[in-house]
């Protein structure tokens, strides 16, 4: 009966050691590997994870920037982005301040997305007074007229008037929104008069 125990603890022993070391090859050849996969995508996951959040934060807070600079400067956008006068609104407003005034077409140009129109203004005015007015109300205007030199003011005695000859120059954006700044509603939008 002393063999037969020891015979059985011998071959339990043997069984158990050939058990242990099949589950540690197992283990560490099958299961040990899908682990060290399983934490590095983890991390992957995380660190991709952060990126993403920290990017969309900067994304949010540039176009928050992106909205508060439009609002405080829309007048300023308002203008560039409306269209140019038609030639009798123009016209129309120079004949408010001019007499007999001649307006020709000197020169177009574009860069970068502007485009830039030149005209030459003779006229005749009754007073400074009136120039000045005309100057100040240049600036008022829904689009952008710059007063170019030379501003030429010679009085003509006769007549007891100023003429006057001078270049507007009228500028217009052409700038068309790239498709990413529309789809997350970041372009330029004019803002509605109550």
């Amino acid at each position: 009966m002393n063999e037969y125990k020891t015979d059985f603890i011998v071959k339990n022993t043997l069984f158990f050691l050939l058990f242990v070391v099949l589950a540690l090859i197992g283990i560490t050849k099958h299961i040990m590997p899908k682990i060290y996969d399983y934490k590095a995508q983890l991390a992957e996951n995380r660190h991709t994870e952060l990126i993403y959040n920290q990017t969309k934060a900067d994304f949010n807070a540039i176009s928050a920037k992106t909205l508060a600079f439009i609002k405080t400067h829309h007048t300023a956008f308002d203008k560039l982005y409306n269209q140019t006068p038609e030639d009798s609104e123009l016209l129309e407003l120079l004949r408010e301040y001019f007499a007999s005034l001649t307006l020709k077409q000197v020169s177009q140009s574009m860069e970068n997305d502007i485009s830039k129109t030149r005209y030459h203004l003779m006229g005749y005015m009754h007073n400074n007074a009136q120039l000045q007015d005309f100057m100040q109300k240049i600036n008022t205007l829904p689009y952008v007229i710059e007063l170019s030199v030379p501003l030429e003011i010679q009085e003509d005695r006769a007549s007891h008037t100023l003429k006057v000859s001078l270049y507007l120059d009228i500028f217009q954006s052409h700038y068309k929104p790239h498709a990413l700044i529309l789809q997350e509603n970041l372009a330029y939008k004019k803002q509605q008069n109550p």
